[in-house]
């Protein structure tokens, strides 16, 4: 239970694999209330079109049998513990605001309690705060012990989760106002903030950097996400450098590896977007804040990753390396660093994702 909110994503995400219905206007709505003021980060996922994707069917069907055994065992429970399907989710959205991040303890309940973030789950019917109640406590149960309580914030229910013996942080959880979207946050004032957003009809739009980023990722994506790094969290990234250059001097090693970490010294952003149809094809591309960076980061990854990445496919699928040109590309454009993988159904069924 140490890390709430991602355990909630990817336990609400095992109900993602089945149909969707359309999204109305509330629910809209509530997805736009769950973008933080300030937000550096974003994670959107449609499963609808990824459900009805080609690809998405070979995924399931070659899942590794321990995998499929327990995703259809946490399936069961929750639907069992909450009567929502796996047919109801539609829409997952994550964003936060992630300036005030300490990385020396980011890990721990009172700095996630700093962060400014909302997990957005929407549903196609209605959810009750009683079921919501009983999905928590299931997932409460898959981890350390933990307290499941209910509680009530600008009179509206909520409930918290809390691990025992830990003061601070936990999961925060409520409903929007029609029942269709669950509301999971780190922290009470996020939680009241989205809140207060879909009651007011009040929603932020994405920050200028945030908004340049995803806006030209393409249309057609199903999985977009998108991370521009702020200000601060650059200057603690540059101490950490400085610091891996003063030690390196005492280890010739290190700083044959730390030559190799150079161009990304400059990372302003990065963005990932998957898109599901006949194929599965993802591309992450990375703003290194120069051409010429970009270019030796390419040229790097080209001589250093991508041998091992085609031989590593090459073994699990019994392809040869002639056969796995072009879907595995590195590159550049301008200061981006541009990584896609291409890959096909009895690619996916062969490597087991």
């Amino acid at each position: 239970m140490k890390k709430l909110l991602p355990c909630a994503l990817a336990a609400f995400s095992l109900l993602a694999f089945a149909g969707c219905s359309d999204r109305s206007g509330s629910s809209r709505r509530s997805l736009d209330a769950a973008v933080v003021p300030g937000a550096d980060f974003s994670l959107s996922i449609d499963y609808g079109e990824v459900r009805r994707s080609p690809v998405a069917g070979s995924i399931r069907k070659d899942a590794k049998e321990g995998h499929r055994e327990y995703r259809e065992t946490k399936i069961r429970e929750l639907e069992a513990a909450t009567g929502i399907t796996r047919d109801d989710l539609e829409v997952i959205l994550f964003t936060a605001d992630v300036d005030d991040l300490d990385l020396d303890s980011s890990n721990s309940p009172e700095e996630a309690e700093k962060i400014d973030a909302v997990l957005a789950l929407a549903l196609g019917r209605a959810m009750t705060p009683e079921q919501l109640k009983a999905g928590l406590e299931t997932l409460a149960e898959d981890g350390e012990s933990a307290t499941v309580a209910e509680g009530e914030l600008r009179g509206r229910p909520i409930v918290s989760v809390r691990p025992a013996g830990v003061r601070g942080g936990g999961l925060f959880a409520s409903l929007s106002s029609d029942g269709k979207t669950v509301f999971l946050t780190p922290s009470r004032a996020s939680l009241e903030g989205v809140l207060s957003r879909e009651e007011q009809g009040r929603t932020e739009r994405y920050p200028g950097p945030l908004a340049r980023v995803e806006g030209e990722l393409s249309k057609e994506s199903q999985v977009k996400s998108v991370l521009v790094i702020p200000g601060s969290l650059r200057e603690k990234l540059e101490e950490r450098f400085r610091e891996a250059e003063a030690a390196s001097l005492k280890k010739p090693g290190a700083a044959v590896i730390l030559s190799f970490a150079a161009p990304f010294r400059s990372l302003t952003s990065l963005s990932l977007e998957t898109e599901f149809t006949e194929i599965l094809e993802i591309s992450l591309a990375a703003d290194l804040g120069g051409e010429e960076q970009a270019r030796q980061a390419a040229a790097l990854l080209q001589t250093l990753l991508l041998p091992l990445l085609k031989a590593r496919m090459a073994e699990r699928t019994g392809a040869s390396p002639a056969d796995l040109e072009g879907k595995i590309t590195v590159g550049s454009a301008g200061p981006r660093l541009l990584i896609t993988v291409r890959l096909e159904a009895e690619d996916v069924g062969a490597l087991n994702l």
